[in-house]
């Protein structure tokens, strides 16, 4: 099975803390063996709201409003990774797959982090940007119905690297730790009101798998946090 885990933002990343050294390494660990298992197939972090948009399409009229701001609906139903050149490149990017979606939607437009934005390394002078771009859920998603972007990839001229469509909430689990306690949700969700920090997308054997997974990305988590919220969404 695959699975899409989402940590949550929080007030440090919103503010632009970065990681210590001893955090990159152990989570590098982790997250490295699970690639050179087979099992990761893909992750990344998302940046401060500042670095963010939304994108509206309603009655055919597109609004955008760019961050900061703080999370309101923010349950996903499907998600697209592109490389553009600019925010603005990311933004009509970002509209050209609200319409291939068709009718009202709702996108954001998330940085995504990269190694010279944690002090790795120094900003290539030709560096492209990464954006995820993540399509907000609706009735009809939560219902099954899950967007068609097959086309979208070949529309945008290799712009999309690539397109995930996550199954309704009614499969997820959320997870929280809260003053040193776990719990677990089962779905649905009527909505989430925090936004997504980070995730990884996981081919794993069963549900027990990715919890087991997620104790041990929690624990590295709650070194550098308090508190913390962690979804797993069936693709």
């Amino acid at each position: 099975m695959k699975f899409m885990v989402m940590h949550k933002h929080d007030q440090g990343t919103e503010a632009g803390k970065r990681p210590t050294p001893e955090f990159i390494q152990a989570m590098g660990a982790l997250v490295g063996g699970m690639a050179q298992a087979g099992k990761l197939l893909d992750g990344d972090g998302l940046g401060a709201t500042k670095s963010r948009s939304r994108l509206k399409v309603e009655s055919g009229q597109r609004t955008v409003v760019h961050g900061p701001f703080t999370g309101s609906d923010e349950l996903p139903a499907a998600f697209a990774k592109i490389t553009v050149k600019s925010r603005d490149e990311a933004i009509e990017a970002a509209t050209k797959i609200a319409h291939a979606i068709g009718g009202d939607v709702e996108l954001e437009v998330s940085k995504l982090t990269e190694a010279w934005d944690l002090g790795l390394c120094e900003k290539p002078a030709d560096a492209p940007e990464r954006y995820l771009v993540i399509h907000k859920a609706s009735p009809a998603t939560e219902a099954g119905h899950a967007p068609n972007l097959d086309g979208i990839s070949k529309e945008l001229g290799g712009v999309v690297n690539a397109v995930v469509t996550l199954a309704p909430s009614s499969r997820a689990k959320r997870l929280t730790w809260r003053g040193g306690t776990r719990k677990i949700i089962d779905g649905p969700f009527a909505e989430s009101k925090e936004l997504i920090g980070g995730y990884a997308i996981l081919d794993l054997a069963n549900m027990e798998e990715c919890l087991a997974f997620c104790a041990q990305y929690a624990d590295l988590m709650l070194t550098a946090c308090d508190d913390l919220e962690i979804d797993i969404r069936p693709l």
